[in-house]
């Protein structure tokens, strides 16, 4: 049975934004978030090998909260840049900064690149339900707006405003995007339970829903689990985690957002959350293998939080394993979302998954003695055969 390593951080608490990068024969894990309300550290570097870990104080202090999202990010020798965008404090603007942090030194700094503003940002933007699909293209969504902003991340322009007709059941913007019939389509959720999913058509500024695509009796967010992308398959998964008392179920989509089936996780909890996690690949019997995070209510209300591993067979979408690694009942010590593919993630925040080792590393909100802080997750999956590895990991 695979089993999971926690090693509990204080100082880092919930960045959005987390990338790998290669350096002097080491791994580090990078995770940032503008401010952070605990103790102003914005920046945190993790070798994941020793699990040695460095604070770099490059804090915003005019931004709104922690939520990012992530345009670029490359290497330059012993540096790291990376360009973010975020919402200020007191105003209604949004920012793109372009961070850099000295691997060597392990210090870092940063500048504003641009802002924009609109009057339908509110004085303090909350930026997590839209995404950056490009440098050049991103996707704004705000919580209780039913606009989506088309916004160019090189420049800030705000290109485009968009009703979708939502009122104040805000979109939520996922990740999964794919080429199709001349445009470029995304799957979206709509804040509101019981609501089907819908596909975002980007240019044509058009929102469809998809037939009895409910996840059930909560609402929709396909920023939860990442796509699964092997050589055989291309599968996109979504849930949610939001609505007290309500069941969630994983329901599953093709490469052409059509509905294939759903997994019905009232089988483990009745009221079933599924709280961030990722999709490692297929197992030689062709099940979907996944390590997610199951709480048996919405996280501030369950008596019940579980790490797992589990298999899904996509004949049925039944689930064929499901291995408990980690077991909470105290609500002062237990997590709160696992890895980046959960309901504030960004689409290129992955886990690393090294498949000579067999490997898996993310990260993790955590409350630890009823503070909100951090931790590291190392799952060892070296009795579990991957026959297709997901490409929609960080692979190593």
């Amino acid at each position: 049975m695979p089993s999971v390593s926690i090693t509990h951080i204080d100082g880092f608490l919930d960045q959005d934004v987390w990338f790998p990068v290669k350096y002097g024969g080491k791994i580090y894990y990078i995770g940032y978030q503008p401010i952070n309300p605990i103790d102003n550290t914005s920046c945190i570097v993790i070798d994941i090998n020793t699990k040695d870990v460095y604070f770099i104080d490059v804090r915003d202090s005019e931004a709104y909260n922690a939520r990012t999202r992530l345009i670029e990010y490359t290497l330059k020798g012993h540096k790291v840049v990376f360009r973010v965008v975020y919402g200020l404090s007191g105003t209604n603007k949004i920012r793109c900064s372009e961070v850099t942090v000295d691997l060597d030194a392990m210090t870092g700094s940063w500048i504003s690149v641009w802002e924009a503003q609109d009057t339908d940002f509110p004085s303090g933007v909350n930026f997590n339900k839209g995404q950056v699909l490009s440098r050049k293209l991103i996707l704004g969504a705000l919580p209780d707006k039913p606009y989506i902003w088309y916004i160019d991340g090189r420049t800030g322009e705000i290109e485009d405003k968009w009703d979708t007709g939502f009122g104040s059941y805000n979109p939520r913007i996922s990740g999964k995007a794919i080429a199709l019939g001349g445009g470029l389509k995304v799957l979206c959720g709509r804040h509101l339970s019981g609501d089907p999913h819908y596909v975002l058509d980007v240019y044509a500024k058009t929102i469809s829903s998809i037939a009895n695509s409910e996840v059930d009796n909560d609402s929709p967010d396909p920023l939860i689990l990442n796509p699964l992308y092997t050589n055989s398959k291309l599968l996109f998964p979504s849930t949610s985690c939001h609505v007290v008392d309500g069941l969630a179920n994983i329901v599953w989509f093709d490469e052409d957002f059509n509905l294939l089936g759903k997994t019905d996780m009232s089988v483990i909890y009745s009221s079933c959350k599924t709280d961030g996690g990722t999709l490692l690949g297929l197992t030689p019997d062709g099940y979907i293998a996944m390590l997610v995070q199951i709480n048996d209510n919405h996280r501030n209300y369950a008596s019940e939080w579980t790490l797992r591993y589990l298999e899904i067979d996509p004949t049925d979408w039944s689930i064929k394993r499901n291995d408990i690694l980690y077991r909470s009942t105290d609500s002062n010590n237990r997590p709160l979302c696992i890895g980046q593919a959960h309901a504030y993630g960004d689409r290129l925040g992955l886990p690393i998954v090294d498949r000579e080792n067999k490997k898996v590393y993310m990260t993790s909100s955590w409350i630890i003695d009823g503070n909100k802080k951090g931790a590291f997750l190392e799952f060892d999956i070296s009795d579990i055969d991957i026959d297709e590895w997901n490409m929609f990991n960080w692979l190593i």
